[in-house]
């Protein structure tokens, strides 16, 4: 049985192989293994579980992330990060959680914390608190 053949809307510019008609596209057939190209967000991590829990994936695993890590392997080209994203959606919780993991691993950073909610978490790890003002003292 050949394949099916699907008609070109006209206009499109056709390449032609030997085989084929004129304004005719020749179907084509795939295996399950491609539809990870598809729709890439039910695929498994390609980066190397590292580091600290930050979440589940879409399977149910858990989703390890290292900056520093990575970093040090040369797979990213900087270990800083940015975490945005809506008001009231999580933000500063997984950020505080991700910040204490972190710092079980031996890592530190530096957080500019406009509204003074790290205080706590910078205490607790031994950190210090730096409070920026303006015409205040340097040192």
């Amino acid at each position: 049985m050949p394949p099916e053949r699907i008609v070109a809307p006209a206009g499109v510019v056709e390449l032609l192989r030997p085989g084929h008609v004129r304004g005719e596209v020749p179907g084509h057939r795939t295996s399950t293994r491609h539809v990870r190209a598809l729709y890439p967000f039910q695929a498994e991590s390609a980066l190397p579980a590292l580091g600290p829990v930050i979440g589940q994936t879409s399977y149910g695993h858990a989703f390890l992330y290292d900056a520093f890590e990575l970093y040090a392997r040369r797979l990213i080209s900087s270990p800083n990060m940015a975490v945005l994203g809506q008001l009231g959606k999580g933000k500063s919780g997984f950020l505080k959680a991700y910040l204490f993991r972190q710092h079980v691993f031996g890592r530190h950073a530096a957080v500019l914390d406009v509204k003074g909610e790290y205080a706590k978490l910078a205490q607790l790890i031994g950190g210090t608190v730096v409070k920026l003002t303006p015409g205040g003292a340097c040192g």
